[in-house]
């Protein structure tokens, strides 16, 4: 009882001891009025070179590339994915087709390992292996775990 407190004092001594050290370093950190400023900007008492604008020339030619055209002409002919919205038990997906028709598809979502969308908008689940089972196997380990506790409880409140 008497280290816990002789530990307690000191614990207590040391920490106001850096709150003073503390404290009065940033008490003295208040700077002079009468200090000079002194900056690093150099006075030139020449004016700066003038800046001459060139004209540009009108062109003669212009070229046009069409680079996004290969873009076009697939997105023309396939379908565009514009939102998912996804719950544990639904799946929509919002597409347009290349017709400029909007479409909804729904799909149910029950137990599933991954889920991945194509480029028109389908969607492919693959399913989990066995979920009944698994979920038979979880419940079978907490009904052990149950029963082995009580079981150990008795054998040792009986003796």
């Amino acid at each position: 009882m008497k280290k816990e407190f002789k530990f307690f004092w000191i614990g207590l001594g040391l920490a106001s001891i850096l709150w003073l050290i503390l404290f009065v370093k940033t008490w003295n950190n208040t700077s002079d009025v009468n200090s000079q400023i002194i900056t690093d900007t150099i006075y030139v008492d020449r004016p700066y070179e003038e800046i001459v604008i060139q004209k540009v020339e009108v062109p003669q030619k212009v070229f046009i590339y069409r680079t996004d055209t290969v873009f076009r002409k697939k997105i023309e002919l396939d379908t565009l994915i514009t939102g998912i919205k996804m719950t544990s038990k639904m799946a929509q997906i919002h597409t347009i087709t290349s017709k400029g028709i909007p479409k909804i598809k729904e799909y149910s979502i029950n137990q599933y390992n991954t889920i991945s969308i194509n480029h028109r908008g389908q969607l492919q689940i693959k399913n989990r292996k066995k979920p009944k089972l698994r979920r038979v196997l979880g419940k079978s380990k907490q009904f052990a775990l149950v029963l082995g506790g009580v079981f150990l409880g008795k054998m040792i409140f009986e003796k």
